[in-house]
């Protein structure tokens, strides 16, 4: 790393030296974060990561305050050979070529260059200029401040590695990014202070025009003709620039033309030279920091007009596709009708992509893909910014992005492809529409990606009905004038309308299940300290050990139950409490034998009473043969006289054998809290407990995975509530999402479309996963991952780098 001048040496110092405090104090903030937002959190699994991520994160926090400075050296001798290699403007974190674990590090350390780049925008602009001249730099160099927020990010993120559990560098990251951007902004400001006290001037960014630009002397049109200049194919042309043209204006099919480039730098505006100012749109790709900028930068997108050879090579366009020069790929029907027989888990993923036909019966006109493409060719005319032709190309190439996502089903790729005439429409008014989250636009195709998730199965009656909602609203979308997000928010709302409706229908399913285990819990609580209670009654000397069992247990349970439903908070609702003394004494010879009138009138009515328990509580009388058989043994000394009519009136032969040990009188000691709650026959009907068996063939295994691959262990870990399976039940696939957990994860709740639940113990989810009936679901957000794909594709695919450009140029074409 060569060695910086004094005056940006004394900037890097003081970052040096303010490292420690500096992210000290933002893990602090960002451990109260953490830890409000755990309380506030309504799921018990997710409580659970919260208090995990922040425990972990208070642990790591002095030796990352103290390791930070020198991460941040080490951060600035990694990202200066990629900057220079690159020499354009690396502020969003474009990736160079290097091998996979560098991707891998790339992509970790981009995702935290993203959460905290945008905080920094207004103190980093004035920062890149005057570090710029402090380097001796004639003109603004972003890529080589060496206070950039890339370094800060990478540093951070290599603290981050090596966590104990996969999920918490994401977590960290979310709630450190605002604190550390906070920090950072503050030392930006002393670093400012250090610079403008040495009376630096501040870099400006270069005007560089093209050779045609110097014989430019005609005025701009206002609207520039589509036969205007000349250029495409494989010569140069007037405007163009460089061979090979323009992947925007260029063939739409993937890996044509040799990308694009914003002709501004992303610093936003129009720069003039001899009257003209039209963009260059030639040499970069989509995978280009210039396009970084434009999906992730606060700054508006470029109002430069555009050069008259691109309205020609748009014409050319038009022609080919109107020609049939353009070939597609047929959507295949019969592949459609093979997967019908297939188990849902069984097919793989039909192709889909803007340039395969889709289903005519289903959409139509815009089931061709050449009446898609002319489309899109036609819109590329309308336009006149550059903002207007990246955002049109940014469009078909999310859109083509989606539509390869294996996680969605085939149709619902099928549609986001069918409604990009729509989308085009919206970007030719909203060109960035697909970088804001909440913006009506983008927040359509991913519910309606996210909604799909429900469903397994795109031949269910279930899915079919989802799937012809949205089959309608994307088709109106499709014949709408579209000038702004409006109509797509409104056909978001009444989407959301419907789905909520169907989801109030499911949420009674859901709850009933639910409530139904949350009432045992806290019935299992409350029975856990009536029990311990009844452990310390003097009058439990001499009691059989079966008795004592049966107190600590069902009856215990049966006290629970009836303090948990009576209404007026009695001590002993029911009077159940009443019933123990009369048992205990019962169950002493010692004391009965002195006293048999006794017994023979608080036996009939005390066994009466205990029966009547057992049913409050919902048990069968089967389910408590033992302690009962037990009990009349120890009757039996006393009630000898009476014991053969009552034994016939029961249809008993004799007095029951019981184990010796039940009739041990030692003191016995209540089940420790804690465990999974006892529930009812009609509890566990209601919580959908069932032991899943298979019906059909042999256990599926996917394909390249055999039974002895999956790591169980591994798998239960990683669910969380909300995590989606597909999962073989009643005998059929179904889509189910975890719903609940119980505190020791030993009881799993998933519930199905339809608000079906479906429970089971941990051996059980255990077993259906090692015969693969259970199958987690990889799920989770379509559009962020496909903008994340693009930004990655030109470091994944070896794509060559961009033509050399000095960092701060703007690229006039005229």
């Amino acid at each position: 790393m060569a060695a910086l001048p004094a005056i940006a040496k004394q900037c890097t110092d003081l970052a040096g030296a303010r490292a420690s405090a500096l992210l000290g104090r933002a893990i602090d903030q960002a451990i109260a974060g953490l830890q409000q937002e755990e309380q506030r959190c309504p799921l018990v699994a997710q409580r659970r990561e919260l208090a995990d991520a922040w425990l972990e994160l208070t642990r790591r926090r002095d030796d990352w305050a103290q390791r930070y400075a020198h991460a941040l050296d080490r951060a600035r001798a990694e990202v200066e050979p990629v900057a220079t290699a690159k020499a354009a403007p690396d502020r969003f974190g474009g990736l160079s070529l290097v091998d996979d674990e560098a991707v891998v590090h790339e992509i970790e350390s981009a995702r935290v260059l993203q959460l905290i780049a945008p905080r920094l925008e207004q103190p980093l602009t004035e920062l890149d200029g005057l570090m710029s001249t402090a380097l001796g730099l004639e003109t603004v160099h972003p890529e080589q401040n060496p206070l950039r927020p890339q370094v800060f990010a990478r540093a951070l993120q290599e603290l981050m590695q090596a966590p104990p559990q996969p999920g918490l560098p994401k977590i960290w990251a979310r709630h450190l990014a605002a604190p550390l951007a906070e920090e950072v902004a503050g030392l930006y400001g002393d670093a400012l202070k250090v610079l403008r006290g040495a009376r630096l001037a501040t870099a400006t960014y270069r005007v560089l025009p093209t050779a045609s630009a110097v014989a430019a002397a005609a005025p701009q049109p206002t609207a520039p003709p589509a036969q205007a200049g000349s250029g495409g194919g494989g010569g140069q042309g007037t405007g163009t620039g460089t061979g090979g043209g323009s992947g925007l204006a260029g063939h739409d099919g993937p890996g044509a033309g040799g990308g694009a480039g914003l002709g501004n730098s992303g610093v936003g505006g129009a720069a003039s030279l001899g009257g003209a100012s039209w963009a260059d749109l030639s040499g970069y790709q989509l995978g280009d920091e210039l396009f970084q900028n434009f999906l992730f930068s606060r700054a508006q997108p470029s109002t430069q007009p555009l050069a008259p050879a691109y309205y020609a090579r748009i014409d050319q366009q038009v022609a080919a596709v109107e020609a049939g020069a353009e070939n597609y790929e047929p959507y295949e029907a019969q592949v459609v009708h093979q997967q019908r027989t297939l188990a849902p888990v069984e097919r793989p993923p039909r192709a889909v992509a803007t340039t395969r036909e889709l289903d005519d019966a289903v959409w139509g006109r815009w089931a061709q893909a050449r009446e898609r493409s002319l489309h899109r060719s036609r819109l590329k005319k309308e336009a006149k910014q550059v903002g207007q032709v990246l955002g049109l190309e940014v469009v078909r190439k999310l859109v083509d992005q989606v539509a390869q996502d294996p996680r969605l089903l085939a149709p619902v790729r099928e549609a986001i492809v069918a409604v990009e005439p729509a989308l085009l429409r919206l970007a030719l008014a909203e060109p960035r529409f697909f970088s804001e989250e909440d913006h009506a636009g983008r927040r359509l195709v991913e519910r309606v990606a996210e909604r799909s998730f429900r469903y397994n199965d795109e031949f269910s009656s279930e899915f079919q009905e989802f799937f012809t909602g949205v089959r309608s609203a994307f088709q109106g979308l499709n014949e709408q004038d579209v000038q702004d997000d409006q109509p797509f928010a409104q056909v978001l709302r009444k989407l959301e309308e419907h789905w909520t409706a169907e989801d109030t229908v499911e949420e009674r399913g859901r709850k009933i299940a639910v409530d139904a285990i949350h009432f045992a819990e806290a019935r299992e609580a409350e029975a856990a300290q009536i029990a311990w209670t009844l452990s310390q009654r003097s009058d439990l000397e001499g009691v059989p050990a079966v008795v004592q069992d049966f107190l600590y247990g069902p009856w215990s349970l049966v006290m629970a139950h009836a303090r948990l439903t009576e209404p007026d908070n009695k001590m002993d609702p029911g009077g159940w409490t009443a019933v123990v003394t009369d048992l205990l004494w019962s169950v002493k010879p010692e004391q009965t034998l002195r006293d048999p009138a006794r017994l023979f009138t608080t036996v009939p009515g005390m066994l009466e009473r205990l029966r009547s328990g057992m049913n409050l509580l919902g048990q069968e009388h089967a389910e408590n043969d033992t302690f009962f058989g037990a009990l009349e043994k120890l009757h039996s000394p006393v009630l000898r006289l009476r014991a053969k009519s009552r034994r016939a009136a029961q249809g008993l032969e004799a007095v029951p054998e019981v184990d010796p040990a039940l009739l041990s009188t030692e003191r016995q000691k209540p089940r420790a809290p804690g465990g999974d709650p006892w529930l009812s026959r009609r509890e566990l009907h209601a919580a959908g407990f069932e032991d899943e068996q298979p019906s059909g063939p042999a256990p599926l295994e996917a394909q390249g995975e055999a039974d002895e691959d999956v790591n169980v262990a591994a798998v239960i870990a990683s669910l969380r509530q909300g995590s989606w399976v597909d999962l073989f039940a009643r005998g059929r696939w179904r889509r189910a999402s975890l719903t609940w957990v119980s505190s020791r994860a030993t009881l799993f709740m998933f519930v199905s479309n339809g608000g079906q639940p479906h429970s089971m113990t941990r051996r059980s989810l255990e077993r259906l996963l090692r015969d693969r009936l259970l199958r987690p679901v990889e799920a989770g957000a379509v559009v962020p991952r496909a903008i994340e794909a693009l930004s990655q594709q030109r470091a994944h695919a070896g794509a060559p780098p961009p033509p050399r450009r000095m960092a701060g140029e703007v690229r006039l074409a005229a």
